[in-house]
């Protein structure tokens, strides 16, 4: 066993393919663990793992990576509907167990987790406010009575980045400002610190580096409204922001990251995205 050899669920979701392209982890092996892994862009070092709900039983996951020396599991039902159904902790608490008790040898699984875990920032001793969030914290807890040091949890913020799906407005504006058309905001005052998707490769390296375990926080070092983010991108293509006034604004989501990581503000990472 290597230790430079990864196994990583959710290979072809965004987070998944943002590390396999990483050029952090391009020396590495990496068994890429998805229920579309035959769809993965194709590179020296990846080993595709297709992994179908219903079909594939955890051990048999476990059991085709069986030479991983580091697992991340970044797979993920992200719902945030009042009542998801219980799928939601199938696939986030119960699946993702399942696996961790048939994974043998590793010597450090990683858990990408979310700031949705935490509790209120107005009750901390509260629960979730989430199930989506309340699928997180229950995995996050039976994964540390399950793997004890061996495990990690890095909490992420909203993370975006350079392929980020076009769903995602931040980078719907980017594109419209790239492509010479006006922007046009709705609010936009209320704050988050956006995590760069580059950093959680970083992260990962100094977590296997210097064996770090526990839970962890994962975020932009500042936090900006979308207003001033956007206010840098229509000027840096020279286009229009136009605003109008929401009925609502959210509040600010602002999650301070760990000091054990180094993450990059959003305008450096926009130098490089945009």
């Amino acid at each position: 066993m290597k230790e430079n050899t990864w196994a990583l669920t959710g290979a072809s979701g965004f987070v998944g393919q943002r590390l396999l392209a990483s050029p952090e982890l391009h020396h590495d092996h990496i068994f890429a663990i998805s229920s579309h892994a035959t769809t993965l862009k194709a590179r020296a070092g990846i080993t595709p793992v297709v992994c179908k709900w219903g079909e594939t039983s955890a051990e048999q996951v476990a059991r085709a990576c069986s030479g991983a020396a580091v697992w991340v599991h970044a797979a993920s039902r992200i719902d945030f509907q009042a009542d998801p159904g219980p799928r939601i902790y199938q696939d986030n608490v119960l699946w993702p167990l399942d696996l961790f008790a048939h994974i043998e040898g590793a010597t450090k699984i990683i858990l990408l987790s979310s700031v949705s875990a935490m509790a209120p920032k107005d009750d901390p001793m509260g629960a979730p406010s989430t199930h989506y969030g309340m699928s997180k914290r229950v995995l996050e807890c039976a994964a540390a009575h399950l793997l004890g040091e061996r495990l990690c949890v890095l909490r992420l913020a909203g993370v975006w980045g350079q392929e980020r799906s076009p769903k995602l407005f931040l980078n719907e504006a980017i594109r419209q400002a790239r492509s010479g058309q006006d922007v046009t905001l709705k609010g936009g005052e209320s704050r988050r610190n956006y995590l760069w998707s580059e950093d959680i490769a970083l992260a990962l390296k100094r977590v296997v580096r210097e064996d770090i375990s526990g839970i962890h926080t994962l975020s932009g070092p500042r936090a900006h409204s979308m207003g001033s983010m956007l206010e840098r991108v229509t000027s840096r293509y020279g286009v229009g922001l136009i605003r109008t006034p929401a009925e609502r604004e959210e509040p600010d989501q602002i999650y301070p990251c760990s000091s054990l990581f180094e993450t990059t503000d959003f305008f450096t990472a926009l130098e490089t995205c945009a």
